[in-house]
């Protein structure tokens, strides 16, 4: 009798629990295996192991209503099955001992992020919906298919070749891709660009034509001069960048100047008017 009240007064208290905690409690307690839960909005994500039968269980119950998902050790089947009836899923993270194949990508999904998947090699077709894609620590993957038009952002390491850019991305981000020696011609709707250890690449793409207003260049070895910048540009890093001998004409948009540790460099450009912060050493 005691414990049927214990029941009785859980489950009375049960709407003041977030769905993370509802979700412990279904996936720890037999008892409440089949209580539904409700994500009304992207504040709530939810991580969970699939391993337990228990687990994975509760998950298909509710993925439908599911927004924001990180399954961790699930099996091509799993993922085929929790991905088929994810009909809100708007951002999906995989990290980790994923499969060499990703099942097809609900048509809704905005955000995809892959990161450590070792395993993966082929990348399945992107939703048009898609706006962002991180893909970092993906070694077996060679080579990024192209992207929806309607993407915004992307970040990728450890990729040997990029295809064509989408027209609107705004936000690009690439990290130790030691095997990347080009990068296509960015689009003008981009506004920030970050390259940071990108042993292999000896040159950057125009970016005059571009609205980027933020770049970031670090630890890229060979690279040994930058691009004439965009008018819009407010702030610039350039970080250890050991063959880079000179910087292009500052824009009177500057407002922010990091130059760190780059040995070769021997002088700085004429500083723009309204340049707030200067940040050089090394």
């Amino acid at each position: 009798m005691e414990h049927l009240l214990d029941c009785l007064g859980l489950c009375t208290s049960l709407s003041l629990f977030t769905p993370k905690d509802l979700c412990i409690l279904c996936c720890s307690c037999k008892s409440f295996a089949d209580v539904p839960v409700s994500w009304l909005d992207y504040k709530h994500s939810i991580t969970i192991s699939v391993s337990q039968p228990s687990a994975y269980h509760w998950l298909r119950k509710n993925v439908a209503s599911i927004k924001r998902l990180t399954p961790q050790s699930a099996t091509e089947q799993q993922l085929q099955s929790l991905l088929h009836g994810a009909q809100a899923l708007a951002v999906l993270n995989l990290s980790g001992s994923t499969p060499s194949t990703l099942p097809s990508i609900p048509q809704q999904l905005e955000r995809l992020g892959l990161h450590g998947c070792d395993q993966l090699t082929v990348l399945p077709a992107y939703p048009t919906s898609l706006k962002e894609l991180s893909l970092y620590y993906c070694s077996a993957i060679t080579e990024m298919p192209s992207l929806p038009h309607t993407s915004k952002q992307s970040g990728c390491s450890e990729i040997r070749r990029l295809t064509n850019l989408p027209v609107g991305l705004s936000s690009l981000h690439f990290k130790d891709c030691d095997q990347l020696q080009v990068l296509p011609e960015m689009p003008f709707s981009l506004a920030e660009l970050t390259v940071r250890s990108c042993s292999s690449l000896e040159e950057l793409p125009t970016l005059s034509h571009t609205a980027v207003t933020r770049l970031f260049v670090e630890n890229c070895a060979r690279l040994r001069l930058l691009p004439a910048l965009s008018s819009k540009v407010v702030s610039l890093k350039v970080i250890q960048m050991p063959l880079l001998w000179q910087l292009p004409p500052l824009p009177h948009s500057v407002a922010e100047l990091f130059v760190h540790e780059n040995t070769a460099l021997q002088q700085l450009p004429a500083l723009p008017q309204h340049l707030t912060r200067l940040d050089c050493w090394g």
